[in-house]
């Protein structure tokens, strides 16, 4: 038997072990990069949600019949809406987290205030406009609890 092909027989196993790491590793990578932590779009979908709705209020006369028909007048999927987002919207109001609004769908909007709930993903992130109109001081609060995580699995 002749030991130096032996010898490179073993040396042959050790680049082909170091190999299976080197895939294994990046296999890990990989999916971890993909199905890691997620994102938090919580924030960026409340901003969107309030624009949207400051858009189509400034386009109509406010009335009770836009508050009534708002999904429909403002072109917005109640379904979609139904289990992540929360809206309020306020006119001429000096409180509207906790007082009655014009338009509210959703509840539990004092917790869009709550400092422990900035890093906390089981509340919603939200965003509070105000802007004139006609005269009436308006108030929009956008809520939102989206993640990527509840999109992919």
């Amino acid at each position: 038997m002749n030991k130096i092909a032996a010898l490179g027989e073993q040396a042959s196993i050790f680049m082909f072990l170091f190999l299976l790491i080197v895939v294994g590793i990046g296999i890990t990578a990989g999916a971890y990069i993909f199905f890691g932590r997620g994102y938090d779009f919580r924030m960026s979908d409340a901003s969107l949600l309030n624009g949207k709705i400051r858009e189509c209020l400034n386009d109509n006369e406010i009335n009770d019949e836009l508050l009534n028909n708002l999904f429909a007048r403002c072109k917005l999927n109640e379904k979609v809406l139904e289990d992540i987002n929360i809206i309020k919207i306020c006119v001429d109001s000096s409180d509207c987290v906790n007082g009655m609004g014009k338009f509210a769908f959703g509840s539990n909007f004092q917790s869009c205030f709550f400092e422990g709930a900035k890093d906390n993903k089981k509340y919603y992130s939200c965003d509070r406009e105000h802007f004139l109109k006609d005269g009436k001081k308006i108030e929009i609060i956008a809520g939102s609890k989206r993640t990527s995580r509840e999109t992919l699995g």
